[in-house]
């Protein structure tokens, strides 16, 4: 039974328990006692969102692990899914994220990925939550490295998928968040006309009247100014709420029913808390439904 670990890593209130900096320091270094079973020399990328404690709990998190000897890697700010595409194609022992995704600035977290580029199995969460009840002198002295090139290797991965979305018009809402530099980056480089909101992180401002939980400007925005589309982003950029040209959100679950008749799916994964109407509709289309447990590693 996990005690730290939800469905989306260590969360709480930066600063408090268990989220103070003695608390993450131990977290890393379970972890890489953790990660040194996995491998001899292990490498751990690690991002950070635009909070102003991700630089604090960021240090303590490296200090843990080099002192296991891991080298971290630091990709600076950079969008959560990034972290997975780079832990998987650089070939890394894990990558770890500091961030709350939308929640208020004051909370903050810690989620870890595997090799494969997948959130780490719940038995290996458990096993680094045993990992914290033990003392871990030092063990070899880590290196770190500052990777810059973690934007543009995401980014141009980013490009090799996206569509040709030359003349249209489109709203951007950052969150103040970690898409606030790659986000107009990516559409502009598709083709589109962007106009960026909410793209000026001061540490304090991530997700406050903005981003997918508050889409309400951006739908307007989109409306006055005769945009093609709205995309509004969560802290971590992990999550997208779509706005029509009308103003009207499109959710998770819409997406998901366009996506599976465009693509002409058979079968299509959610989780116990995806709309009943969506099974529905998957159904009278032929289309089989899978419920997992809440949480993207078991999606």
């Amino acid at each position: 039974m996990r005690r730290y670990f939800g469905t989306d890593g260590v969360r709480g209130e930066a600063g408090k328990p268990p989220l103070t900096p003695e608390f993450v320091l131990k977290l890393g270094q379970a972890a890489g006692a953790y990660f040194r079973t996995q491998e001899k020399r292990p490498v751990v990328l690690l991002a950070k969102d635009t909070r102003e404690s991700s630089d604090l709990l960021e240090a303590a998190l490296a200090a843990g692990l080099m002192s296991q000897g891991v080298r971290v890697e630091h990709l600076g700010v950079l969008p959560t899914p990034g972290v997975a595409h780079l832990t998987k194609a650089l070939k890394a022992t894990a990558g770890a994220v500091i961030s709350a995704s939308h929640n208020p600035y004051q909370d903050n977290g810690i989620k870890f990925f595997g090799p494969t580029g997948e959130k780490l199995p719940d038995e290996a969460e458990e096993e680094v939550e045993r990992l914290l009840l033990e003392d871990h002198p030092t063990r070899g002295i880590g290196t770190v490295g500052d990777f810059r090139e973690a934007e543009r290797m995401y980014l141009d991965f980013l490009l090799a998928h996206a569509p040709d979305i030359t003349g249209l018009k489109v709203g951007l809402d950052l969150a103040h968040g970690a898409t606030y530099r790659i986000g107009p980056k990516l559409f502009q480089k598709a083709g589109a006309e962007v106009m960026a909101f909410f793209n000026t992180p001061d540490g304090r401002n991530i997700n406050r009247g903005c981003g997918s939980t508050h889409p309400e400007l951006l739908q307007n925005q989109v409306v006055e100014m005769n945009y093609d589309l709205g995309v509004a982003f969560d802290g971590d950029g992990d999550r997208a709420m779509l706005v029509d040209r009308q103003g009207r959100v499109f959710h998770g679950d819409h997406m998901m029913y366009l996506n599976a008749m465009v693509r002409h799916e058979p079968g299509v994964v959610g989780t116990l808390m995806s709309n009943m109407g969506l099974e529905v509709k998957f159904r009278e289309a032929g289309i089989t439904f899978y419920r997992t447990a809440v949480g993207d590693r078991y999606v």
